[in-house]
């Protein structure tokens, strides 16, 4: 008897859980954005928005993109991206939509952004999903960090970040920079194609390394 009730509670604390997590706690944060003018598209229970940014993608992308009048364009978020542009046309400069069921919210006013960069608190931290994703990157280190992880990197690195500093290691950076630049340009060259897939994390950590 004693069983199962255990498992009964055991079952029905699941239950509750999972319904907070995945239906209740995304449907209040919904609501409480949507009061202050945020929309965005509907999720599923599960998936999100990930079938229609994966419908996006299969429908818009395509090496050429990014080729307009015979030459490379920069607009590489519209072509990467495409669902981003659409969902702001649809829904306004600040939107929201979920990946699975987490929140991701978009901000396209430049301003909000602004301001939002100069505040302080330690409370506004990164994104424990972009942490673990960006993490063999960036690692442990001040663009990952977050809270007082953060504030006390900030703190040793501040003296390194004064502009007469800077300005020492401008020539490294762009030496370095230009030595990349080169090797990708040479390996568009060996290839004898205007565009090629270039895996660049190792290129990238090399090069933080050196700057």
């Amino acid at each position: 008897m004693f069983l199962t009730f255990a498992l009964l509670l055991a079952l029905y604390s699941i239950f509750t859980y999972l319904f907070k997590l995945i239906w209740l706690k995304p449907r209040r944060l919904r609501s409480r954005l949507s009061s202050q003018g945020v929309g965005g598209p509907t999720p599923s229970l599960l998936l999100g928005n990930l079938v229609e940014i994966k419908r996006s993608l299969s429908t818009t992308f395509s090496r050429k993109s990014m080729v307009k009048d015979g030459q490379v364009t920069h607009d590489w978020a519209s072509s990467l991206f495409p669902f981003l542009n659409n969902w702001a046309k649809q829904y306004g400069s600040n939107y929201m939509f979920w990946i699975g069921t987490l929140p991701v919210l978009y901000l396209g006013e430049y301003d909000l952004v602004k301001e939002i960069n100069l505040c302080t608190s330690l409370d506004l931290g990164k994104s424990t999903f972009l942490y673990k994703f960006f993490g063999p990157l960036f690692g442990q280190g001040l663009v990952a960090s977050s809270g007082r992880s953060w504030a006390y990197q900030r703190k040793i690195i501040a003296p390194e970040l004064h502009s007469d500093k800077i300005k020492e290691k401008f020539s490294l950076i762009v030496e370095s920079a230009t030595s990349l630049a080169n090797s990708w340009e040479n390996k568009l060259m060996s290839e004898g194609s205007e565009l090629m897939d270039i895996r660049i994390d190792e290129d990238l950590r090399r090069f933080f390394a050196d700057v």
